[in-house]
């Protein structure tokens, strides 16, 4: 392999690392953009008619195609991959001439999902998370004496879905609204941050020993999953109360899940989706 290859093969790599960090951050500016449309929704209405299910489906739709650029669905968490394998990703550039089509490459990783038990694992957590959290609602909800009624988060959904299309609902509460939620709450925020931080401290601080630095990444990982759970909690109920307790267990749950599929955001959308969905046709 010449010089010149490898300048290329550099480039290449600086280019798509550009691309990805402009894509992140087109993602967390519509997101925080999307959110702070809700307080000034009325203002809103007055320059659009669109009712309120057809214009968050829309912008969810929108936030949830940058996010799939920035995050791609099955593709793991640098958070997840051991120092060997993070290496071989960044120099495999370098190692051809001529770069596979990205049918090739899609195919090649689809295949790579079957490949060992871990992916039969990841099927089982995806399969078992929705029930796992329905029986976690049911138990906190009897626990705290709480009437299912009293969930505020959950009457305004309600409440739109009785004014709207009921395709349109289905489609925002079941399908773009869990995409966006997880792509911020699991995928930046376990995923994303959690290992930049933790590469970081582990940098700063000069830790060679590999289980020092295996420990460092599972006290951030752990940290921050419970965050994510915590912030999760606070984006679907304002106050800190037994019901926010409940959607952050939810969130936390939904962390572990995505933990099991090895930071796939895969993993954590589908059981959100489908607990979504269930709820919508009850």
């Amino acid at each position: 392999m010449d010089d010149t290859q490898v300048k290329h093969g550099e480039k290449f790599i600086q280019d798509t690392q550009n691309k990805h960090s402009l894509s992140v951050c087109i993602f967390l500016i519509l997101y925080m953009t999307y959110n702070l449309s809700c307080y000034y929704y009325t203002y809103i209405r007055k320059l659009t008619t669109l009712d309120p299910v057809a214009y968050q489906l829309i912008f969810t739709s929108i936030i949830s195609f940058v996010g799939f650029f920035a995050f791609p669905p099955f593709r793991r968490s640098t958070l997840f991959k051991s120092h060997n394998e993070a290496e071989e990703a960044g120099n495999s550039y370098c190692l051809q001439d001529r770069q596979p089509s990205k049918i090739k490459r899609f195919w090649r990783r689809f295949n790579r999902q079957f490949d060992d038990f871990g992916t039969i694992l990841r099927l089982i957590a995806i399969v078992f998370t929705p029930i796992a959290m329905h029986l976690l609602d049911s138990l906190f909800i009897d626990i705290f004496n709480i009437e299912p009624d009293s969930f505020g988060n959950q009457k305004n959904l309600n409440e739109q879905v009785k004014s709207s299309s009921f395709v349109l609902a289905f489609l925002w509460i079941g399908f773009s609204a869990p995409i966006v939620e997880e792509l911020f709450f699991r995928q930046t925020i376990i995923g994303f941050l959690t290992p930049k931080l933790a590469t970081s401290i582990i940098g700063r601080s000069h830790i060679t020993n590999e289980r020092l630095a295996a420990c460092v990444k599972l006290i951030f990982w752990c940290g921050f999953m419970i965050l994510s759970g915590l912030l999760f909690g606070l984006y679907h109920e304002r106050h800190f109360n037994r019901i926010m307790a409940i959607y952050a267990i939810n969130g936390t749950v939904l962390g572990v899940a995505y933990s099991i599929g090895e930071g796939r955001p895969i993993s954590s959308i589908a059981p959100h989706s489908t607990f979504n969905i269930v709820n919508t046709l009850r």
